[in-house]
């Protein structure tokens, strides 16, 4: 006959058979080993084995939790919420490294539940950021222009560095604002900005030096009468959409009497 018990305790119980008419027991007994399980209690003591480093990391991070089970319980992990996809079970697993801050949960799972989740946060610094403008005040002058030049930059994140003809030489300054001397020969000029996770890439932006341009009305035809009545034309308020600006050399201050001398050397051959 079956027999209920109401409140069972952990242990083996023992069953053997008895005759009625003579009370007879049988030699050997059966036995059912009963066990309870219970729900298992909170993760704690949660560790990561890498953090803080950056969202191009191609390497992997160990999450690992102690504490906390019960009885046929298994550890699972998840991404961002508690109970979402399992990215693993066990007390350590090993994953690709996120490429963004990520919170990791885990909880103990068994037939009877889960425990609580316990969690833990990786934070992932995002990569330098690129400048996403660069401009010059002045991008062509003479030769032997005294003056300087305007070097901005703008966006992106980090710290701007500024560099002569190759980008990630020697750096000529810092800053998104940088004033040089009036380079002596065209010249490519890069900006990139560096931060916690290296340097970004760079933008660039060209300068011409060099004489003054003699086809002044850039016709093709040079040098001619009509380029020297176009530039007078044009300095005395005249309109001449195809002409050069009236600031032949280039030096930010027009219209002067040094253009019109700077114009007339190079028409003769001198230099700018």
């Amino acid at each position: 006959n079956p027999l209920v018990i109401t409140t069972p305790q952990i242990g083996s119980y023992y069953a053997r058979a008895r005759r009625l008419s003579d009370n007879v027991t049988s030699a050997s007994c059966g036995i059912v080993v009963v066990s309870i399980n219970t729900v298992p209690s909170l993760p704690t003591g949660l560790s990561v084995s890498r953090n803080n480093f950056c969202s191009d990391d191609a390497g992997t991070i160990t999450l690992s939790a102690t504490g906390g089970g019960g009885s046929g319980a298994s550890l699972r992990w998840f991404a961002d919420s508690c109970g979402s996809t399992s990215i693993g079970t066990g007390s350590a697993i090993v994953i690709p490294s996120p490429a963004a801050s990520t919170n990791y949960f885990c909880r103990w799972e068994n037939s009877c539940g889960n425990s609580g989740c316990a969690s833990i946060s990786v934070t992932v610094n995002p990569a330098t950021a690129a400048p996403n403008s660069i401009s010059v005040d002045r991008d062509s002058f003479c030769i032997a222009d005294t003056g300087q030049i305007t070097l901005t930059a703008a966006g992106g994140s980090g710290t701007y560095e500024w560099f002569a003809d190759t980008c990630g030489s020697t750096p000529i300054g810092t800053g998104p604002t940088l004033a040089i001397a009036s380079p002596e020969v065209n010249t490519t000029y890069f900006v990139r900005t560096t931060g916690p996770c290296g340097p970004s890439a760079c933008l660039s932006v060209s300068t011409t030096a060099g004489a003054g341009d003699i086809d002044f009305n850039n016709n093709g035809i040079f040098p001619e009468d009509q380029d020297v009545v176009d530039f007078f034309d044009v300095i005395a308020g005249g309109s001449c959409p195809a002409c050069d600006s009236i600031d032949f050399n280039n030096n930010g201050i027009f219209p002067e009497d040094q253009d019109v001398v700077d114009f007339f050397s190079v028409l003769a051959g001198g230099t700018c």
